[in-house]
């Protein structure tokens, strides 16, 4: 049995959290999964979840805390031997996190690095925005140490600089997003929705690469044209007190709902009808393959989305040079899909590279050869 070590959990449960629980149910019965948390203050997304099913965290502090770029090599080292990895396993949105695989080369171990972005932050800090960009380089030549994966090919190419790593799609639960009629009963009587209203939903971390100020003013003009939509937003960030004031500034709060973080999401989508994703920049959001196992007509930013990923060809792309008007006649001009087109939806991603038997196989074979 082999010992991975898996970097890249955070406690957001979002796109990349999603995805190493997924790694996690195909790869914890034949390994020791041992997920980093590199922030002792709070515990990793489902990490309940991962103790009560065999996995374990390793908490990242004290003389092993990660908190200072310089020297994190050697830090990183250092937990790599606590632990003795056999493997590691590192999922990022940057080549931050490479010197993870300078400390497995030292040790002799073998690294994978796994890109689920393709484009470098524009929210950090404007020090570590500098680092990354100086010390990219650097750290895409360690890199080449690897076995690199990546969510596309454009995440491929701004992560390694080629195209050459190894794609690697997640896994949908097909039986778990189909939708359910129960369940959407349930939601809209609880959020009280009447049946002639729309529901838009967004599932996105409250950040400026999610374009979430731009998508309430968006839904200001969809519901200035029509008072029958409502919009539930799932998910928490650093701009949520910002989509609270800008809610109220635009006297959103009869139509508009902020749930933050949930673990019901399929019953959420369930209950709703569209799903928005105006993002700025995006490597392969998973939350398009789940709102299409659920059956959703979804509308997101043109170019940003790998055609890959439209799997059930129900995704209108819209320029985000468009007016916030011509997207809110986008959304109103869209048709509803029935309950029989959302289930055929969700046969289509059971039958795509988004299925969980085509990543199981896919995955082990990777891991298997290291």
């Amino acid at each position: 049995m082999k010992k991975i070590v898996v970097v890249g959990m955070t406690n957001n449960p979002g796109g990349v959290e999603t995805y190493l629980m997924n790694f996690f149910a195909s790869m914890h019965k034949k390994n020791e999964i041992i997920f980093i948390n590199a922030n002792p203050y709070s515990e990793i997304a489902y990490q309940s979840d991962i103790v009560s099913r065999g996995g374990k965290v390793f908490i990242a502090k004290d003389k092993y805390s990660l908190k200072h770029y310089i020297g994190r090599t050697r830090i990183a080292r250092r937990i790599l031997r606590k632990v003795k990895a056999d493997i590691v396993y590192v999922n990022a949105l940057s080549v931050y996190s490479a010197f993870w695989v300078k400390a497995a080369k030292d040790l002799g171990l073998p690294a994978v690095y796994h890109s689920h972005n393709d484009a470098i932050f524009r929210n950090r800090l404007e020090l570590k925005k500098a680092a990354s960009f100086f010390l990219k380089p650097y750290n895409q030549r360690i890199l080449k140490y690897a076995t690199c994966l990546s969510v596309s090919r454009d995440a491929s190419k701004f992560m390694f600089n080629n195209t050459n790593a190894t794609i690697v799609y997640n896994a949908i639960d097909i039986d778990k997003w189909k939708i359910n009629q129960l369940e959407r009963a349930k939601v809209r009587n609880k959020f009280g929705f009447k049946d002639n209203q729309k529901v838009i939903i967004i599932v996105s971390r409250l950040s400026k690469q999610k374009n979430v100020l731009r998508a309430i003013r968006i839904l200001k003009k969809v519901i200035d044209y029509d008072e029958t939509y409502r919009c539930l937003i799932v998910g928490n960030g650093i701009l949520r007190d910002v989509v609270i004031d800008e809610i109220k500034k635009y006297q959103l709060e009869k139509y508009v709902q902020l749930l933050g973080k949930r673990n019901d999401i399929p019953c959420l989508m369930s209950g709703s009808d569209i799903l928005l994703l105006p993002s700025l920049y995006e490597g392969l959001p998973f939350v398009v393959i789940e709102a299409q196992g659920s059956g959703l007509p979804i509308i997101a930013s043109k170019d940003v989305i790998p055609k890959v990923a439209d799997v059930t060809k129900s995704i209108l792309e819209v320029s985000l040079d468009k007016s916030d008007d011509f997207w809110a006649d986008e959304i109103r001009n869209m048709k509803l899909n029935s309950m029989s087109k959302r289930e055929n939806m969700n046969q289509k991603v059971g039958r795509s590279y988004f299925s969980k038997k085509y990543y199981d196989k896919k995955i082990k074979m990777i891991f298997d050869g290291l």
